[in-house]
């Protein structure tokens, strides 16, 4: 009895200890409010076409995407390669902040060849908020700019699994186990107070 009591104590502080650890799981599925950024991107052309937006800071490139606006987005599994049929848009949520500048926009073709759209415009338009956020339109495959080897790089490994999300989500969980464990102790507690 008395173990069990230790342990429910345990269990109870350790839950507290690693409340922190639910905001990891937040950030994996939302951008900070305080940096976030948004725009569209439209396939004007006549193919099939796949998006990956990509910023740069410090000499280093990053994908931008937090969330798209297309069914069934599943945060973890996807942040590239957003599938635009002709005619079609998205509209992207993002983090950014003065220190990243949103460079380019990664196109691939059904044939998995590569291409960029330079973005003109400013960082700063993406966090203004406004109620109609900025719109990259891709006019044709064909005339679109070479991508860069680091843009490139960058636009295929995230393609892969999305690594860093999946631990962030499961370091977020650590806390409902710990919850889990404690109810299920104090639990036990309770049933062998109420037998003596």
């Amino acid at each position: 009895m008395r173990k069990k009591r230790t342990a429910a104590r345990v269990f109870f502080i350790l839950t507290l200890l690693s409340l922190p650890l639910c905001c990891l799981a937040a950030m994996a599925f939302a951008p900070n409010p305080l940096f976030m950024g948004e725009f569209n991107v439209a396939n004007e052309s006549n193919e099939t076409l796949y998006v990956t937006p990509i910023g740069e800071s410090y000499g280093q490139r990053h994908v931008l995407v937090k969330s798209f606006s297309k069914f069934p987005y599943v945060p973890i599994l996807k942040r590239s390669d957003i599938r635009l049929e002709p005619g079609e848009s998205v509209h992207i949520v993002c983090e950014t902040d003065e220190d990243l500048v949103f460079s380019e926009i990664a196109v691939r073709n059904t044939r998995g060849e590569f291409r960029q759209l330079v973005v003109q415009r400013p960082t700063i338009e993406l966090s203004t908020y406004s109620s109609s956020p900025s719109t990259y339109v891709i006019e044709s495959f064909a005339e679109l700019e070479a991508i860069p080897p680091q843009a490139l790089e960058v636009a295929e490994k995230a393609r892969g699994v999305n690594a860093q999300a999946w631990a962030m989500m499961l370091l977020g969980l650590i806390p409902f186990g710990m919850f889990a464990a404690w109810l299920r102790v104090a639990r036990d507690l309770r049933q062998e107070s109420q037998r003596e």
